[in-house]
C-alpha cells in the first residue's frame, strides 16, 4: 500500500462486514449542567436550567440538539436507524459510485456493528479525586446543588453553593440509568450495537467493601488486589474490579458480559496514571491479563470541564492570580497547557505503556484538528505515532474527523511509505456520531458558525465522505479501517468472546423477564432467538475474511 497503489484497478469485492468503532448514545441529560454551560459563551453567567439548554440546543443545532435531549435508549434507536440508512444507500441509483459498489453482488446486508462509548461524567471535577460527584443533594430542599470553585487549592465546600432547578433532580440521568438504557439497547440490537463500559477511576477507587463504607480511597500501588467485586447502592461507587463483572471474557469460557471493553476520558480530570487514583495500577494490570481493549479520548478538543483552569494550581500548590485579585483565579495559557500535557496528551500515556506495554489501547481521534497545522507536524500527532512505534498494541481512530480542515494533510500521510509500513494495520474507522451532528459544519455561513449555529453532519454524509476520500487513495484502506483492524483490536474473531457476549445478552433478557413486567416476559423467546442468530452470523462472517486479508497483503 501507499503512493504506488493509487489508481490500482479495483477488483470485484463483497464487503462482508462494516464496523464503526466509535459512536455515542448517551443522553445529553447525563451531563451535569456546569459542563454543558461551558460549551457556549455566556451560559456560565446566565446558568439556564436544563429545559432552556435543551430548547437552545434544538434551535441552534437542529437534529443534533433534538438528539442531545433524547434519552439514551431513544438515541440508540436513532443510531441504528442512521446505520440502516447508510447501508440502504447501496440500493439507490443516486448513491456515489465509490459507495454503490460497497456491497455489490449480495442481497444479504453485511454484518454491521456500532461500538458505543458510554460516558460517566459525574466525577468530572477536582473533588472527584476525593470521591465526590459534581452534584450534591440538599436533603431539606430536596434539590441538587454544586459548588462553584474560586481557587484550585481550596476545599470544594469553600466555593459558592449553587442550587439547581427542582426539575434537575428528575431530568438528570445518573450513571446507573445510562448503564441500564445501554444494556437495553444492546439486547434490542444484539451484535449490532456493542457497548463499552466507561471506567472513571474516581468512582471505582476502592479496594474493598469496607473501604467504600469508610470512604478510604486506594493509594498508588502496582499490586493488583482481588477483593470480591462490590458496588454500593445504584452504582454510586465501588471496588476497582466491579466493572470487570460487566465485560465479556476473551480468555475464560462461561464468563459472560454485555460490554466488549472499556472507555476512558481523562479530559474529565484525571491523569492516565494518577497517584491519586491508586486503582489504575490494578485496573491496567487486569486489562492486560484479560486482553480487554480500552478506548480513550486523546485529542486537544472534545468535552472540557469548567475546573480545567484550576488543576495547575491544585497540583503545584502555587496560586495563579492577578495582582490584587482575591476572588478570581487568573486563567493563563500555561494553566490550560499544563492540563492538556498532563491529562490528555499522548505523552501522558507513555508512563502507562512503559509499565503495561501489552495494554491494548485506542487513543482516539488521531490528533483531531491538529492535521490542519500545515507543514509543521503537530506534537500531538508526532507523539501518538511514537507510541504506536514503541508499543504494538496501541491503535488510533479517525472518529469525528473534520475533512474540511484535515483532508489535505491526512491524505498526504496515507500516501506515504511511513503509513504503509508502520500504521496501516492500527487505524480504525469511527464516526463519533452523534457528536458529528453537534460539531461538524455542514452549512458555510460566515458568522453563524462562530456561534455554534447551523452545524452537524449526519451519519451517512460523514461515512460517505470518508470512504470517498480513502477510495481515491487506495480501496484497501477502507477494508482495513472498517473491517480488518477492528476485528484485531476488539478480538471479534475470538469464539470465546462471542459466546460470552451472547450469554451476557441472554442473561440480561432472562433477568428482565423475571422482574420487568410483561414486555420482556412476552418477548423473551423472540429476543433470545435474535441473539442466537446474531452470534451465529457473526461467527460465520469472521470465518470468511481470509480473502480480504489476502487482498490487503496480510
Amino acid at each position: 500500500m501507499g503512493a504506488g497503489t493509487c489508481g490500482t484497478a479495483r477488483p470485484f469485492i463483497y464487503y462482508p462486514c462494516y464496523f464503526d468503532c466509535h459512536i455515542h448514545i448517551q443522553s445529553g441529560n447525563c451531563t451535569p449542567l456546569p459542563i454543558m454551560w461551558i460549551k457556549v459563551s455566556g451560559m456560565t453567567t446566565i446558568k439556564p436550567d436544563r429545559e432552556a439548554v435543551n430548547i437552545f440546543s434544538q434551535l441552534a443545532l437542529g437534529a443534533g440538539g433534538d438528539t442531545l435531549k433524547s434519552s439514551t435508549a431513544k438515541i440508540a434507536d436513532k443510531a441504528i436507524a442512521s446505520l440502516n440508512h447508510f447501508l440502504e444507500l447501496r440500493k439507490e441509483d443516486k448513491a456515489l459510485f465509490c459507495y454503490k459498489d460497497l456491497y455489490t453482488g449480495s442481497s444479504i446486508p453485511p454484518l454491521a456493528m456500532l461500538f458505543a462509548m458510554t460516558m460517566d461524567m459525574e466525577y468530572a471535577h477536582i473533588a472527584g479525586y476525593e470521591g465526590q460527584t459534581i452534584y450534591h443533594l440538599d436533603e431539606i430542599k430536596k434539590q441538587y446543588f454544586y459548588y462553584y470553585r474560586y481557587y484550585g487549592m481550596a476545599k470544594e465546600s469553600e466555593g459558592k453553593k449553587c442550587f439547581l432547578s427542582v426539575k434537575e433532580r428528575r431530568v438528570f440521568e445518573k450513571w446507573d440509568k445510562q448503564v441500564l438504557d445501554t444494556k437495553s439497547a444492546a439486547i434490542k440490537y444484539p451484535f449490532r450495537l456493542m457497548p463499552l463500559y466507561h471506567y472513571d477511576p474516581r468512582r471505582w477507587n476502592y479496594s474493598s467493601r469496607e473501604d467504600i463504607s469508610s470512604g478510604k480511597l486506594m493509594q498508588a500501588s502496582p499490586s493488583a488486589l482481588e477483593p470480591k467485586p462490590y458496588t454500593q447502592g445504584k452504582l454510586e461507587k465501588g471496588t476497582w474490579n466491579f466493572p470487570f463483572t460487566e465485560i465479556a471474557s476473551r480468555k475464560e469460557k462461561n464468563r459472560p458480559g454485555l460490554f466488549i471493553g472499556f472507555k476512558m476520558y481523562t479530559t474529565q480530570g484525571y491523569m492516565p496514571l494518577d497517584d491519586k487514583c491508586g486503582c489504575l495500577h490494578s485496573y491496567y494490570s487486569k486489562c492486560v491479563e484479560q486482553q480487554i481493549p480500552i478506548v480513550s479520548h486523546c485529542s486537544p478538543g472534545g468535552n472540557i470541564i469548567p475546573e480545567m483552569k484550576f488543576y495547575m494550581e491544585y497540583l503545584t500548590g502555587q496560586r495563579q492570580q492577578k495582582t490584587g485579585d482575591t476572588d478570581n483565579t487568573y486563567v493563563s495559557i500555561d494553566t490550560i497547557k499544563f492540563f492538556i500535557n498532563n491529562y490528555v496528551h499522548p505523552k501522558s500515556w507513555r508512563k502507562v505503556l512503559e509499565k503495561y506495554p501489552k495494554l491494548r489501547l485506542n487513543l482516539a481521534h488521531f490528533g483531531g484538528d491538529d492535521w490542519e497545522m500545515g507543514d509543521k507536524e503537530s506534537d500531538f500527532i508526532k507523539e501518538l505515532k511514537l507510541l504506536m512505534d514503541d508499543f504494538p498494541e496501541v491503535y488510533t481512530d479517525i472518529s469525528c474527523f473534520d475533512l474540511k480542515k484535515n483532508k489535505k494533510k491526512f491524505s498526504e500521510f496515507l500516501r506515504t511509505y511511513e503509513y504503509s509500513l508502520k500504521y496501516s494495520n492500527r487505524i480504525l474507522f469511527g464516526t463519533d456520531w452523534y457528536m458529528t451532528l453537534l460539531v461538524l459544519t455542514k452549512v458555510n455561513l460566515t458568522g453563524l458558525e462562530d456561534y455554534g449555529l447551523l452545524k452537524g453532519k449526519d451519519y451517512s454524509t460523514f461515512s460517505l465522505e470518508i470512504k470517498k476520500m480513502l477510495d481515491a487513495i487506495d480501496f484497501r484502506i477502507w477494508i482495513r479501517f472498517t473491517i480488518l483492524n477492528p476485528v484485531k483490536f476488539y478480538g471479534l474473531d475470538n469464539p470465546v468472546l462471542l459466546d460470552n457476549l451472547a450469554e451476557g445478552m441472554k442473561k440480561e433478557v432472562k433477568q428482565r423477564a423475571k422482574i420487568s413486567g410483561t414486555y420482556y416476559f412476552n418477548k423473551k423467546n423472540e429476543i433470545l432467538n435474535k441473539i442466537i442468530s446474531g452470534r451465529d452470523f457473526t461467527g460465520n462472517v469472521m470465518k470468511s475474511l481470509d480473502k480480504l486479508r489476502k487482498i490487503c497483503g496480510e
